[in-house]
Protein backbone atom coordinates (compact mmCIF):
# COMPACT_ATOMS: atom_id res chain seq x y z
CA UNK A 1 0.00 0.00 0.00
CA UNK A 2 2.64 2.43 0.80
CA UNK A 3 4.51 1.49 -2.52
CA UNK A 4 1.60 2.15 -4.39
CA UNK A 5 1.02 5.62 -2.48
CA UNK A 6 4.68 6.81 -2.90
CA UNK A 7 4.14 5.33 -6.92
CA UNK A 8 1.24 8.22 -6.93
CA UNK A 9 2.99 10.99 -5.46
CA UNK A 10 6.27 10.63 -7.89
CA UNK A 11 3.93 10.43 -11.13
CA UNK A 12 2.12 13.35 -9.99
CA UNK A 13 5.24 15.07 -8.63
CA UNK A 14 6.87 14.27 -12.94
CA UNK A 15 3.69 15.85 -14.16
CA UNK A 16 4.01 18.75 -12.61
CA UNK A 17 7.30 19.68 -13.55
CA UNK A 18 6.88 18.94 -17.03
CA UNK A 19 3.85 21.00 -17.01
CA UNK A 20 5.41 23.79 -15.20
CA UNK A 21 8.61 23.22 -17.82
CA UNK A 22 6.28 23.68 -20.28
CA UNK A 23 4.31 26.84 -19.11
CA UNK A 24 7.83 28.67 -18.52
CA UNK A 25 9.06 27.74 -21.91
CA UNK A 26 5.89 29.07 -24.05
CA UNK A 27 6.09 32.25 -21.74
CA UNK A 28 9.79 32.50 -22.84
CA UNK A 29 8.66 31.85 -26.61
CA UNK A 30 6.14 34.32 -25.91
CA UNK A 31 8.37 37.16 -24.40
CA UNK A 32 11.11 36.58 -27.47
CA UNK A 33 8.34 36.90 -30.08
CA UNK A 34 7.02 39.79 -28.45
CA UNK A 35 9.97 41.21 -28.55
CA UNK A 36 10.99 40.70 -32.23
CA UNK A 37 7.77 41.99 -33.04
CA UNK A 38 8.33 45.49 -32.02
CA UNK A 39 12.03 45.49 -33.11
CA UNK A 40 10.48 44.61 -37.03
CA UNK A 41 7.68 47.38 -36.07
CA UNK A 42 10.55 49.55 -35.61
CA UNK A 43 11.99 48.56 -38.52
CA UNK A 44 8.93 48.55 -40.84
CA UNK A 45 8.68 51.87 -41.28
CA UNK A 46 11.97 52.71 -42.35
CA UNK A 47 12.02 49.90 -45.36
CA UNK A 48 8.81 51.43 -46.29
CA UNK A 49 10.34 55.03 -46.39
CA UNK A 50 13.75 53.77 -48.37
CA UNK A 51 11.14 51.34 -51.03
CA UNK A 52 8.92 54.56 -51.70
CA UNK A 53 12.18 56.78 -51.87
CA UNK A 54 13.95 53.80 -54.30
CA UNK A 55 10.23 53.91 -56.08
CA UNK A 56 9.81 57.12 -56.84
CA UNK A 57 13.68 57.20 -58.11
CA UNK A 58 12.94 54.54 -60.35
CA UNK A 59 9.75 56.80 -61.41
CA UNK A 60 11.57 59.93 -62.09
CA UNK A 61 14.65 58.17 -64.23
CA UNK A 62 11.88 56.52 -66.10
CA UNK A 63 10.17 59.66 -67.24
CA UNK A 64 13.28 61.64 -67.97
CA UNK A 65 14.43 58.27 -69.98
CA UNK A 66 10.86 58.74 -72.28
CA UNK A 67 11.12 62.10 -72.65
CA UNK A 68 14.70 61.93 -73.76
CA UNK A 69 13.46 58.66 -76.01
CA UNK A 70 10.63 60.89 -77.53
CA UNK A 71 13.38 63.97 -78.02
CA UNK A 72 15.83 61.20 -79.67
CA UNK A 73 12.66 59.72 -81.86
CA UNK A 74 11.14 63.25 -83.20
CA UNK A 75 14.91 64.29 -84.14
CA UNK A 76 15.36 61.37 -85.74
CA UNK A 77 12.08 61.44 -87.45
CA UNK A 78 12.83 64.72 -88.78
CA UNK A 79 15.86 63.63 -90.21
CA UNK A 80 14.32 61.18 -92.15
CA UNK A 81 11.69 63.24 -93.41
CA UNK A 82 14.18 65.90 -94.68
CA UNK A 83 16.37 62.98 -96.60
CA UNK A 84 13.06 61.45 -97.99
CA UNK A 85 12.14 65.10 -99.83
CA UNK A 86 15.81 64.90 -100.99
CA UNK A 87 15.32 62.16 -102.59
CA UNK A 88 11.87 63.01 -104.04
CA UNK A 89 13.63 66.46 -105.12
CA UNK A 90 16.45 64.80 -106.94
CA UNK A 91 14.39 61.99 -108.58
CA UNK A 92 14.05 62.52 -112.83
CA UNK A 93 9.98 62.45 -112.92
CA UNK A 94 9.51 66.30 -112.75
CA UNK A 95 5.91 65.01 -110.57
CA UNK A 96 8.17 63.88 -107.94
CA UNK A 97 10.32 66.85 -107.90
CA UNK A 98 7.37 68.73 -107.29
CA UNK A 99 6.48 66.47 -104.28
CA UNK A 100 9.70 66.18 -102.83
CA UNK A 101 10.42 70.01 -102.93
CA UNK A 102 6.29 70.96 -101.16
CA UNK A 103 7.32 68.39 -98.64
CA UNK A 104 10.35 69.80 -97.95
CA UNK A 105 9.03 73.60 -97.34
CA UNK A 106 5.94 71.98 -95.22
CA UNK A 107 8.68 70.58 -93.16
CA UNK A 108 10.61 73.77 -92.43
CA UNK A 109 7.46 75.72 -91.96
CA UNK A 110 6.60 73.07 -88.76
CA UNK A 111 9.52 72.96 -87.37
CA UNK A 112 12.74 75.81 -86.15
CA UNK A 113 15.34 73.41 -87.27
CA UNK A 114 18.72 73.57 -85.37
CA UNK A 115 22.13 72.99 -86.90
CA UNK A 116 22.12 69.04 -84.82
CA UNK A 117 18.69 68.15 -87.00
CA UNK A 118 19.47 69.16 -90.54
CA UNK A 119 22.93 67.73 -90.43
CA UNK A 120 24.82 69.88 -93.20
CA UNK A 121 22.01 68.90 -95.30
CA UNK A 122 21.11 72.55 -95.99
CA UNK A 123 23.71 72.07 -98.86
CA UNK A 124 21.72 69.36 -100.44
CA UNK A 125 18.64 71.28 -100.09
CA UNK A 126 20.41 74.63 -101.73
CA UNK A 127 21.86 72.31 -104.64
CA UNK A 128 18.01 70.97 -105.20
CA UNK A 129 16.91 74.47 -105.47
CA UNK A 130 19.21 76.07 -108.03
CA UNK A 131 18.95 73.23 -110.53
CA UNK A 132 15.40 73.46 -110.48
CA UNK A 133 15.47 76.94 -110.67
CA UNK A 134 17.90 76.66 -113.93
CA UNK A 135 16.67 73.47 -115.30
CA UNK A 136 13.05 73.28 -114.15
CA UNK A 137 10.51 71.43 -116.47
CA UNK A 138 7.62 73.48 -115.37
CA UNK A 139 6.30 76.36 -113.76
CA UNK A 140 4.52 74.22 -111.22
CA UNK A 141 8.71 73.33 -110.32
CA UNK A 142 10.09 76.58 -110.24
CA UNK A 143 7.45 77.69 -108.37
CA UNK A 144 7.81 75.00 -105.97
CA UNK A 145 11.15 75.65 -105.85
CA UNK A 146 11.02 79.71 -105.45
CA UNK A 147 9.31 79.16 -102.61
CA UNK A 148 11.49 76.70 -100.74
CA UNK A 149 14.25 79.06 -101.23
CA UNK A 150 12.49 81.53 -99.03
CA UNK A 151 11.73 79.13 -96.18
CA UNK A 152 15.62 78.23 -96.32
CA UNK A 153 16.52 81.26 -95.80
CA UNK A 154 13.61 81.89 -92.90
CA UNK A 155 15.26 78.72 -91.34
CA UNK A 156 18.56 79.46 -91.85
CA UNK A 157 18.16 82.39 -89.23
CA UNK A 158 18.02 79.80 -86.41
CA UNK A 159 21.52 77.93 -87.83
CA UNK A 160 24.91 78.51 -87.93
CA UNK A 161 25.96 82.13 -88.90
CA UNK A 162 27.07 82.63 -92.16
CA UNK A 163 25.17 80.38 -93.82
CA UNK A 164 22.06 82.80 -95.01
CA UNK A 165 25.11 84.48 -96.71
CA UNK A 166 25.86 81.66 -98.49
CA UNK A 167 22.31 80.85 -99.60
CA UNK A 168 21.80 84.52 -100.75
CA UNK A 169 25.55 84.09 -102.70
CA UNK A 170 24.32 80.60 -104.39
CA UNK A 171 20.08 81.25 -104.99
CA UNK A 172 20.06 85.08 -105.56
CA UNK A 173 21.66 85.04 -109.25
CA UNK A 174 19.19 82.68 -110.71
CA UNK A 175 15.75 84.31 -108.85
CA UNK A 176 17.31 87.87 -110.16
CA UNK A 177 17.57 86.28 -113.87
CA UNK A 178 14.05 84.58 -113.82
CA UNK A 179 12.52 88.15 -112.37
CA UNK A 180 13.42 89.42 -115.29
CA UNK A 181 12.98 87.31 -118.24
CA UNK A 182 9.82 88.25 -119.82
CA UNK A 183 9.11 84.48 -120.91
CA UNK A 184 8.75 83.15 -117.38
CA UNK A 185 5.39 82.54 -116.60
CA UNK A 186 3.81 85.38 -114.57
CA UNK A 187 3.31 83.04 -111.57
CA UNK A 188 6.98 82.22 -111.53
CA UNK A 189 8.08 85.54 -111.80
CA UNK A 190 5.51 87.11 -109.33
CA UNK A 191 7.21 84.04 -106.32
CA UNK A 192 10.97 84.69 -107.85
CA UNK A 193 10.21 88.55 -106.71
CA UNK A 194 9.45 88.02 -103.65
CA UNK A 195 12.02 84.88 -102.95
CA UNK A 196 14.56 87.78 -104.23
CA UNK A 197 13.45 90.28 -101.52
CA UNK A 198 13.33 88.07 -98.47
CA UNK A 199 16.99 86.99 -99.70
CA UNK A 200 18.69 90.34 -100.06
CA UNK A 201 16.78 91.43 -96.58
CA UNK A 202 18.37 88.94 -94.41
CA UNK A 203 21.47 87.35 -96.30
CA UNK A 204 22.75 90.36 -98.48
CA UNK A 205 26.44 90.55 -97.66
CA UNK A 206 27.25 93.66 -99.00
CA UNK A 207 25.62 97.24 -99.71
CA UNK A 208 26.38 96.98 -103.38
CA UNK A 209 24.50 93.41 -103.28
CA UNK A 210 21.39 94.83 -101.84
CA UNK A 211 21.22 98.16 -104.45
CA UNK A 212 21.35 95.43 -107.25
CA UNK A 213 18.36 93.73 -105.90
CA UNK A 214 16.92 96.95 -105.11
CA UNK A 215 17.22 97.95 -109.17
CA UNK A 216 15.93 95.06 -110.45
CA UNK A 217 12.83 95.25 -109.04
CA UNK A 218 12.40 98.26 -109.56
CA UNK A 219 12.82 97.85 -113.13
CA UNK A 220 10.04 95.07 -113.14
CA UNK A 221 7.45 96.98 -111.61
CA UNK A 222 8.57 99.73 -113.88
CA UNK A 223 6.35 98.70 -116.53
CA UNK A 224 3.37 99.27 -114.67
CA UNK A 225 4.05 103.23 -114.17
CA UNK A 226 2.52 105.37 -117.29
CA UNK A 227 3.41 105.66 -120.85
CA UNK A 228 4.76 108.85 -122.10
CA UNK A 229 1.04 109.90 -122.86
CA UNK A 230 0.19 109.63 -119.06
CA UNK A 231 -1.86 106.72 -119.79
CA UNK A 232 -1.44 103.59 -118.05
CA UNK A 233 -0.47 100.32 -119.95
CA UNK A 234 -3.40 97.71 -120.54
CA UNK A 235 -2.12 94.84 -118.50
CA UNK A 236 -3.36 91.61 -117.40
CA UNK A 237 -4.55 90.12 -113.89
CA UNK A 238 -1.17 87.66 -113.62
CA UNK A 239 1.09 90.06 -114.66
CA UNK A 240 -0.49 92.67 -112.11
CA UNK A 241 0.25 90.46 -109.67
CA UNK A 242 3.51 90.46 -110.64
CA UNK A 243 4.14 93.70 -110.70
CA UNK A 244 2.95 94.37 -106.93
CA UNK A 245 4.99 91.69 -105.54
CA UNK A 246 7.70 93.47 -107.52
CA UNK A 247 6.59 96.36 -105.98
CA UNK A 248 5.83 95.20 -102.03
CA UNK A 249 10.07 93.76 -102.30
CA UNK A 250 11.38 96.74 -103.62
CA UNK A 251 9.50 99.17 -100.51
CA UNK A 252 10.85 95.97 -98.26
CA UNK A 253 14.46 96.89 -99.25
CA UNK A 254 14.12 100.21 -98.69
CA UNK A 255 13.88 99.88 -94.91
CA UNK A 256 17.70 98.56 -95.07
CA UNK A 257 19.01 101.66 -97.67
CA UNK A 258 20.78 103.97 -96.54
CA UNK A 259 18.84 107.14 -95.39
CA UNK A 260 20.62 109.41 -98.23
CA UNK A 261 19.83 107.58 -101.11
CA UNK A 262 16.41 107.20 -100.15
CA UNK A 263 16.18 110.92 -99.37
CA UNK A 264 17.61 111.27 -103.18
CA UNK A 265 15.00 108.78 -104.56
CA UNK A 266 12.07 109.87 -102.31
CA UNK A 267 10.81 112.48 -104.76
CA UNK A 268 10.45 110.49 -107.86
CA UNK A 269 9.32 107.76 -106.08
CA UNK A 270 6.69 109.47 -104.77
CA UNK A 271 5.80 110.17 -108.27
CA UNK A 272 5.78 106.99 -109.40
CA UNK A 273 3.47 105.46 -106.56
CA UNK A 274 0.95 108.41 -107.05
CA UNK A 275 0.47 107.41 -110.87
CA UNK A 276 -0.01 103.24 -109.84
CA UNK A 277 -2.82 104.59 -107.22
CA UNK A 278 -5.10 105.03 -110.38
CA UNK A 279 -4.27 101.16 -111.65
CA UNK A 280 -7.50 98.85 -111.38
CA UNK A 281 -5.72 96.48 -109.36
CA UNK A 282 -6.55 96.15 -105.76
CA UNK A 283 -3.21 94.59 -104.87
CA UNK A 284 -1.12 96.95 -106.52
CA UNK A 285 -2.58 100.29 -105.46
CA UNK A 286 -2.36 98.98 -101.72
CA UNK A 287 1.21 98.20 -101.90
CA UNK A 288 1.56 101.67 -103.78
CA UNK A 289 0.02 103.52 -100.97
CA UNK A 290 2.06 101.45 -98.15
CA UNK A 291 5.06 102.49 -99.95
CA UNK A 292 3.82 106.37 -99.87
CA UNK A 293 3.32 105.75 -96.27
CA UNK A 294 6.90 104.10 -95.73
CA UNK A 295 8.72 106.98 -97.67
CA UNK A 296 6.96 109.65 -95.46
CA UNK A 297 8.04 107.82 -92.52
CA UNK A 298 11.90 107.67 -93.25
CA UNK A 299 11.81 110.47 -94.86
CA UNK A 300 9.83 112.76 -92.36
CA UNK A 301 12.83 113.38 -90.01
CA UNK A 302 15.47 114.74 -92.49
CA UNK A 303 14.40 118.73 -92.70
CA UNK A 304 15.42 118.35 -96.18
CA UNK A 305 12.78 116.43 -97.28
CA UNK A 306 10.15 118.41 -99.30
CA UNK A 307 7.05 117.36 -101.62
CA UNK A 308 5.26 119.97 -103.41
CA UNK A 309 3.11 117.81 -104.38
CA UNK A 310 1.43 116.41 -100.96
CA UNK A 311 -1.93 118.13 -100.78
CA UNK A 312 -2.67 116.34 -104.32
CA UNK A 313 -1.01 113.04 -103.02
CA UNK A 314 -3.62 113.20 -99.90
CA UNK A 315 -6.90 114.29 -102.03
CA UNK A 316 -5.66 111.15 -104.16
CA UNK A 317 -5.47 109.13 -100.88
CA UNK A 318 -8.79 110.51 -99.56
CA UNK A 319 -10.73 109.79 -102.46
CA UNK A 320 -9.64 105.93 -102.06
CA UNK A 321 -10.49 106.26 -98.18
CA UNK A 322 -13.73 106.79 -99.05
CA UNK A 323 -14.31 105.08 -102.21
CA UNK A 324 -17.86 103.98 -102.87
CA UNK A 325 -17.70 102.71 -106.84
CA UNK A 326 -20.47 100.21 -107.32
CA UNK A 327 -17.97 98.42 -110.09
CA UNK A 328 -15.74 97.23 -106.98
CA UNK A 329 -16.96 94.96 -104.76
CA UNK A 330 -17.95 94.75 -101.18
CA UNK A 331 -15.28 93.42 -100.16
CA UNK A 332 -12.47 95.21 -101.85
CA UNK A 333 -13.92 98.60 -101.29
CA UNK A 334 -13.89 97.24 -97.59
CA UNK A 335 -10.16 96.71 -97.85
CA UNK A 336 -9.08 99.75 -99.84
CA UNK A 337 -10.75 102.33 -97.62
CA UNK A 338 -9.55 100.10 -94.55
CA UNK A 339 -5.80 100.43 -95.84
CA UNK A 340 -6.07 103.76 -97.06
CA UNK A 341 -7.62 105.54 -93.93
CA UNK A 342 -4.36 104.30 -92.33
CA UNK A 343 -2.34 105.34 -94.74
CA UNK A 344 -3.63 109.18 -94.67
CA UNK A 345 -4.02 109.33 -90.57
CA UNK A 346 -0.21 108.49 -90.44
CA UNK A 347 0.81 111.01 -92.97
CA UNK A 348 -1.69 113.97 -91.88
CA UNK A 349 -1.19 113.35 -88.45
CA UNK A 350 2.44 111.74 -88.74
CA UNK A 351 1.29 108.75 -86.48
CA UNK A 352 2.44 105.25 -86.82
CA UNK A 353 0.40 102.11 -87.18
CA UNK A 354 0.19 100.40 -84.11
CA UNK A 355 -1.01 96.50 -84.20
CA UNK A 356 -0.24 93.42 -81.84
CA UNK A 357 0.17 90.21 -82.83
CA UNK A 358 -0.23 87.37 -80.68
CA UNK A 359 1.59 84.27 -81.13
CA UNK A 360 1.02 81.02 -79.15
CA UNK A 361 2.92 77.21 -79.70
CA UNK A 362 2.97 74.31 -77.04
CA UNK A 363 1.74 76.87 -73.62
CA UNK A 364 4.98 79.62 -75.09
CA UNK A 365 3.18 82.77 -75.81
CA UNK A 366 4.66 86.45 -76.65
CA UNK A 367 3.47 89.14 -78.79
CA UNK A 368 4.94 91.11 -81.74
CA UNK A 369 4.34 95.44 -81.85
CA UNK A 370 3.73 96.42 -85.06
CA UNK A 371 4.70 100.31 -84.73
CA UNK A 372 5.92 100.97 -88.04
CA UNK A 373 5.38 100.56 -91.52
CA UNK A 374 8.52 99.19 -91.59
CA UNK A 375 7.95 96.79 -89.35
CA UNK A 376 4.29 95.85 -91.29
CA UNK A 377 6.37 95.39 -94.21
CA UNK A 378 8.73 93.02 -93.33
CA UNK A 379 5.77 91.16 -91.40
CA UNK A 380 3.61 90.75 -94.59
CA UNK A 381 6.84 89.29 -96.64
CA UNK A 382 7.90 87.00 -93.95
CA UNK A 383 3.67 85.93 -92.91
CA UNK A 384 3.61 84.98 -96.73
CA UNK A 385 6.81 82.66 -96.72
CA UNK A 386 5.69 81.40 -93.61
CA UNK A 387 2.03 80.64 -93.91
CA UNK A 388 1.29 77.94 -91.04
CA UNK A 389 4.66 78.01 -89.46
CA UNK A 390 4.27 82.05 -88.09
CA UNK A 391 3.73 80.66 -84.48
CA UNK A 392 6.50 77.96 -84.86
CA UNK A 393 9.53 79.85 -86.19
CA UNK A 394 8.34 83.36 -84.10
CA UNK A 395 8.38 81.10 -80.78
CA UNK A 396 11.69 79.01 -81.33
CA UNK A 397 13.84 80.96 -84.58
CA UNK A 398 15.84 83.25 -82.46
CA UNK A 399 17.43 84.76 -85.52
CA UNK A 400 13.74 85.46 -87.05
CA UNK A 401 13.12 86.83 -83.08
CA UNK A 402 16.11 89.15 -83.13
CA UNK A 403 15.00 90.90 -86.76
CA UNK A 404 11.76 92.20 -84.99
CA UNK A 405 13.12 93.23 -81.82
CA UNK A 406 12.02 90.21 -79.88
CA UNK A 407 14.11 88.81 -76.68
CA UNK A 408 15.22 85.14 -76.46
CA UNK A 409 12.78 82.34 -77.22
CA UNK A 410 10.27 81.70 -74.08
CA UNK A 411 11.70 78.21 -73.77
CA UNK A 412 11.90 78.72 -70.17
CA UNK A 413 8.12 78.92 -69.91
CA UNK A 414 7.57 76.11 -71.97
CA UNK A 415 10.26 74.12 -69.78
CA UNK A 416 8.22 74.95 -66.49
CA UNK A 417 5.50 73.66 -67.69
CA UNK A 418 6.74 70.72 -68.85
CA UNK A 419 8.73 70.42 -65.11
CA UNK A 420 5.00 70.92 -63.63
CA UNK A 421 3.63 68.44 -65.78
CA UNK A 422 6.55 65.88 -64.79
CA UNK A 423 5.82 66.56 -61.04
CA UNK A 424 2.37 66.50 -61.09
CA UNK A 425 2.66 63.20 -63.02
CA UNK A 426 4.58 61.81 -60.57
CA UNK A 427 2.46 63.21 -57.49
CA UNK A 428 -0.23 61.06 -58.93
CA UNK A 429 1.76 58.40 -59.22
CA UNK A 430 2.75 58.54 -55.40
CA UNK A 431 -0.93 58.99 -54.59
CA UNK A 432 -1.81 55.59 -56.27
CA UNK A 433 0.64 53.88 -55.32
CA UNK A 434 -0.19 55.07 -51.24
CA UNK A 435 -3.68 53.80 -51.78
CA UNK A 436 -2.84 50.79 -52.83
CA UNK A 437 -0.14 50.04 -49.91
CA UNK A 438 -3.25 50.75 -47.46
CA UNK A 439 -5.74 48.71 -49.70
CA UNK A 440 -4.34 45.59 -49.22
CA UNK A 441 -3.05 46.43 -45.65
CA UNK A 442 -6.70 46.93 -45.05
CA UNK A 443 -7.04 43.56 -46.58
CA UNK A 444 -4.27 41.57 -44.50
CA UNK A 445 -5.81 42.99 -41.55
CA UNK A 446 -9.62 41.69 -42.45
CA UNK A 447 -8.36 38.54 -43.12
CA UNK A 448 -6.39 38.24 -40.48
CA UNK A 449 -9.55 39.04 -38.10
CA UNK A 450 -11.88 36.45 -40.13
CA UNK A 451 -8.99 33.83 -39.07
CA UNK A 452 -9.19 34.82 -35.35
CA UNK A 453 -13.21 34.72 -35.34
CA UNK A 454 -12.87 31.55 -36.86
Amino acid sequence: MRAIIAEFITSDVDTGLATHLEFSKNKSQNIFCSRINRETSEVQPEEEEESDNSDEVTVTSSMNSDEEEEQISSVEKFGLMVRQGIEYAQEKSALQRVKGLTQLRQILQTRAAEDCELDNLHVTICDCIERCLKRGAGNAEKVAAVRLASMLMITSLNLTDGLSDEIYLVLQPPLLSICQDPTVAFAVREEACKAAAMLAYFGAVEYTHLQDTLNSLHNVFSKALPKGNGELPNLQAPCLLMHSAALQGFVLLLTLAHKEDVLTRTPSLLAELTSVLETRDLEMRTEAGVGVAMLFELARESPAFGFKRVNELLNVLNELATDSQKHRSKKERKTQRAVFRTIVTSIEEESRPAEAVYLAHKRAKDTIEIDSWAVKCRFDAVLHALEGGLNVHFIHNQGLRSSFGLDACPAVMEQECKDERKNRRRLAELMSKERNLLRNKCRDNRAIAVTYDD
